[in-house]
């Protein structure tokens, strides 16, 4: 049987995004009618990479689909970025129009202040 090295061992490992991390939650996509697309990622996701890839900035941000944030808004997918999740308290926000999607985009990047969502 092979032993894996300890964890602390290995050392940091580089991200490949240059900026932050936002987590769309999937089970809120799933809730919708169009929340997921047909191979099972959600329609939120594909958006977001493709609005950073539309303007060369496919590697500024990661966007990762997650398992249930424990909110669950009404018709609406909850998301959150982790510079924001280490806050006290911790901030989710949700999406539900393309405005939204288009308002926390430029949160995530840092053009805008995060919106009221």
């Amino acid at each position: 049987m092979t032993t894996l090295p300890a964890l602390a061992a290995t050392g940091p490992a580089p991200a490949s995004w240059q900026t932050d991390v936002l987590f769309v939650c999937l089970r809120c996509s799933g809730k919708l009618p169009d929340g997921l697309t047909p191979d099972g990622r959600t329609t939120l996701r594909q958006w977001f990479k493709e609005r950073l890839g539309s303007v060369g900035r496919s590697k500024a941000l990661r966007v990762v689909e997650t398992s249930c944030l424990g909110l669950c808004p009404e018709q609406r997918v909850a998301v959150a970025i982790g510079r924001e999740l280490a806050a006290d308290p911790a901030v989710v926000r949700s999406v539900a129009t393309e405005a939204d999607r288009e308002a926390i985009y430029r949160w995530a990047m840092g053009d805008q202040p995060g919106p009221k969502l």
